[in-house]
């Protein structure tokens, strides 16, 4: 759990489940976590207010009121990740809380108990990639407003007022003050929320005897009081918490760093005013360039916790810029010209500043966007041609149309485009730009923002990747229930028609053939939930060295002649726990599409199986994978290869490049999601004519493979009174028929309340109830629950198509005496009926 958040809030007010979770959590981490846990949401205010945590893992329903309540205005310590438990997975639930500002929502089962470090971890994860995003696109567009600000104007009383009501905006504080050298003392020029009386006050830094002089230093210099005389000093101590490495100084509560420090701590003897005019949140910018101060910034809220680390940071990268802006002002124009105007505090958001002359087509460059481009500063010729010449063929025409229409005043310059560096590798660049014009309106200047978002692009690539899945996984749950309760009654009505056909008859083949195809719809149906990671798999321990062989063999029948198949098996051992028929599909999709890679020309298709070890240092590569003994498969061929532009999508559902009647796209959407729920590891390399090669990390198993006997398909009987609940009349009547042929006293209803009224009016009369899961109006869950409270002993089936709450482990939990995944294999159900009524009776 190396990234798991250190300062865990857990708000739950039920003491097994908190246990639960802080248990799991010091397992996975047990040296440097600091778990708090209370239980209502007064104490979860006073434990923010105290420390803010890293994460914060909340019940929905607390004993004061209801967890979303606290999510719709973040914290004064500012915003942190949330995520909401809950006993059930209500969806409307779900949506309320993440709307509300949770970052996910938990339901709370034992599993997700025992790996909820995992999901913390997760979320965190998430939680910094949002912030980073919202924070650079807050540094970049208030970067972009000061750019503005600074450049429009030309007076020095105009920029100041406009600064302070741009700082005022941006920060959100009651009162901005800036001090400017005025001889030797720095007073106020420019206020916005002291009052009157403070201003008065407080204007002046130097310190005067009763005679009225001022007083100086051994050195001749005034002896400046106040906060603000350590600032523009520069006296600090970056060791010190209100310091920053900077030279800057900031609290988020005054009256407690008075009652914690003394004179001596801070530097100075300090007058105190802004804490007896009630200002909690202070914070003092210097304004100072190449070591001379010319005055700084003061940013004064009556509430605490207004600022933090990086909004300091930010603050002192933007006063920085003001400075160079102030100094074109007061300063000498040719030396700006010279270079100072290009010095701008870009740190922050890794900006890259341009400034094109429009009259002169003259463009400059900061040394960031040099990085940026990759381009050579002694090749820049310092024209707009240079630069269109770096941009992507294909985003060219959009981007002359967005400068047009920002030029015209249309819109606003604010685009994402692609840049090709030295060599072939494309960038995304996002950019912002503000327009300067001359009395007349007529445009002369554009100075902008480039940022290199690359590597955002690739995460966002990656998150509609998720997206898809999820989406997948939505459709297959919504259909998969629908679907399997008719595919239920096809299998029920042949396989009662093959009990009749007498062996060797036409139609005796014909219903085989219906039962055969309705397997492969209920393999589909399979299929699409594995892609969403979302069906339980009835995973077994075997050798998959074994199921290698077995695809082989069917290759070596169906490949053309001129592609040569190698086998390279050097693994010692070769058992996972997994589905060796899902390995199978992954091996044959792998291995079909590497021949159609070689089809023209032919070539070798190489199958290997090594073993892998993943130590920590490795694992960096291998997010999802834990550290330990894998197995290493791969699939290669000497085919035509895969352009790199597609090669980030090929694990994309729906996404194929074969022609119509070639492929659904689904085949390595389905191959990624069955490694994913195997906690395996899919990866792919490629060139344009040198071939394919995918890599399968798999987790090896020490435990031994058992030896399953096989079932001979009989359909056993019996004479029980069985009740038959499911809400698709086609399944139950079929359920009712082929039963019955069986020998058993069947009654059929189609809805949940209904049968449970039929069963409390004579729960003696019936042996057996079998109800689908997922039913209006009551749940299988539910029913079978109201059953066993009447007749503890009564023996209850279980059957779902989908469900997202229950699975064999939870229904057996729960007191079902059996389960089944629908579409119901009656042979299956009537070896199931048997074993349980066997085991009760």
């Amino acid at each position: 759990m190396n990234s798991t958040p250190k300062r865990i809030l857990i708000v739950e007010d039920e003491p097994a489940h908190a246990e639960a979770i802080r248990r799991a959590l010091e397992t996975a981490d047990p040296e440097g976590l600091d778990v708090r846990v209370v239980g209502t949401l007064r104490e979860y205010h006073e434990c923010v207010a105290a420390d803010r945590p890293d994460i914060a893992l909340m019940d929905l329903n607390l004993p004061d009121g209801r967890a979303v309540e606290v999510l719709t205005s973040p914290p004064e310590a500012g915003p942190f990740p949330v995520l909401i438990m809950a006993s059930d997975g209500n969806e409307q639930i779900a949506v309320e809380a993440l709307k509300s500002g949770a970052l996910d929502y938990v339901v709370k089962t034992p599993e997700s108990f025992t790996t909820m470090a995992r999901t913390l971890t997760s979320a965190l994860r998430e939680w910094e990639l949002i912030h980073d995003r919202r924070w650079a696109e807050e540094v970049r567009n208030a970067t972009l407003g000061l750019l503005h600000i600074c450049y429009k104007s030309n007076r020095l009383r105009e920029l100041m007022q406009d600064l302070a009501f741009y700082f005022q905006e941006l920060t959100g504080c009651e009162a901005i003050g800036v001090r400017l050298r005025q001889g030797e003392d720095f007073p106020y020029y420019e206020t916005r929320g002291f009052s009157k009386e403070f201003v008065l006050a407080e204007s002046r830094l130097c310190a005067y005897d009763q005679a009225g002089e001022m007083i100086r230093d051994k050195a001749g210099d005034p002896a400046y009081e106040c906060m603000c005389g350590n600032i523009i000093c520069g006296r600090f101590d970056p060791a010190r918490s209100f310091f920053s490495q900077h030279g800057s100084f900031w609290s988020n509560n005054t009256t407690r760093l008075l009652a914690t420090t003394t004179d001596a701590d801070r530097q100075a003897k300090t007058r105190n005013r802004c804490n007896g005019e009630g200002y909690e949140s202070v914070a003092l910018i210097p304004l100072r360039l190449h070591n001379e101060t010319f005055g700084l910034f003061q940013f004064n809220d009556r509430r605490t916790g207004r600022f933090s680390p990086e909004k300091i940071a930010l603050l002192e990268e933007l006063v920085d810029y003001v400075t160079i802006a102030l100094a074109k002002l007061i300063a000498d124009e040719a030396l700006l010209e010279t270079g100072q105007r290009l010095q701008l505090a870009t740190a922050a958001g890794h900006l890259g500043i341009w400034d094109l002359d429009l009259k002169n087509n003259v463009l400059f460059w900061d040394d960031r966007m040099f990085e940026i481009y990759g381009v050579d500063r002694n090749a820049f010729s310092g024209c707009f041609e240079i630069w269109e010449k770096c941009w992507h063929p294909d985003d060219r025409a959009m981007i002359l149309e967005e400068r047009r229409a920002a030029l015209s005043g249309e819109k606003t310059y604010d685009l994402e485009f692609r840049i090709v560096c030295p060599g072939g590798f494309v960038k995304w660049i996002k950019t912002n730009a503000t327009v300067i014009r001359d009395a007349e309106d007529r445009p002369i200047r554009m100075i902008g923002l480039n940022q290199d978002i690359t590597d955002r692009k690739r995460i966002e690539e990656q998150l509609r990747q998720t997206q898809k899945m999820e989406a997948i996984g939505t459709l297959a749950g919504g259909i998969a229930h629908d679907f399997n309760n008719i595919l239920g009654s096809v299998f029920g009505y042949a396989e009662m028609a093959l009990l009749d056909a007498k062996a060797g008859q036409a139609n005796q083949e014909f219903l085989e053939e219906i039962l055969k195809a309705a397997r492969r719809a209920k393999d589909l149906v399979a299929q699409i939930l594995i892609l969403s990671r979302q069906s339980k798999q009835e995973k077994t321990i075997f050798e998959i060295h074994l199921v290698i062989k077995e695809a082989l063999k069917l290759l070596r029948a169906s490949l053309p002649s001129n592609i040569l198949i190698k086998q390279n098996i050097s693994a010692q051992k070769s058992t996972i726990l997994g589905d060796p028929s899902q390995i199978h599909q992954v091996l044959l999709n792998l291995c079909v599409n590497a021949a159609h890679a070689m089809e023209e020309n032919g070539g070798t298709l190489s199958i290997g199986l090594s073993d892998f070890i993943l130590d920590a240092e490795s694992s960096i590569r291998y997010v999802d994978l834990r550290p330990g003994s894998y197995l290493k498969l791969s699939v290669s061929d000497t085919g035509q290869g895969i352009g790199q532009n597609i090669l980030d999508r090929i694990f994309e559902p729906f996404f194929t490049t074969k022609k119509a009647g070639k492929g659904t796209g689904m085949g390595l959407a389905i191959v990624h999601g069955i490694v994913k729920s195997h906690g395996g590891d899919i990866s792919v390399a490629s060139e344009p004519g040198r071939g394919t090669v995918f890599n399968i990390l798999l987790p090896l198993t020490e435990e031994h493979v058992e030896q399953v006997a096989r079932t001979d398909g009989v359909m056993p009987g019996g004479s029980e009174r069985i009740l038959f609940v499911d809400d698709e009349p086609g399944l139950v009547e079929a359920g009712q028929k082929l039963l019955g042929r069986l020998g058993y006293k069947v009654t059929g209803k189609t809805g949940s309340v209904e049968a449970l009224e039929t069963f409390l009016e004579h729960p003696e009369n019936f042996d057996l109830v079998i109800t689908d899961m997922t039913m209006p109006n009551m749940t299988g869950k539910g029913l079978g629950r109201e059953m066993m409270r009447v007749r503890p002993e009564i023996p209850i089936i279980l059957c779902t198509g989908f469900s997202e709450i229950m699975n064999e482990e939870k229904a057996a939990e729960t007191g079902f005496k059996g389960f089944l995944m629908k579409p119901l294999d009656f042979t299956e159900l009537a070896g199931l009926i048997r074993k349980v009524l066997g085991a009760t009776g």
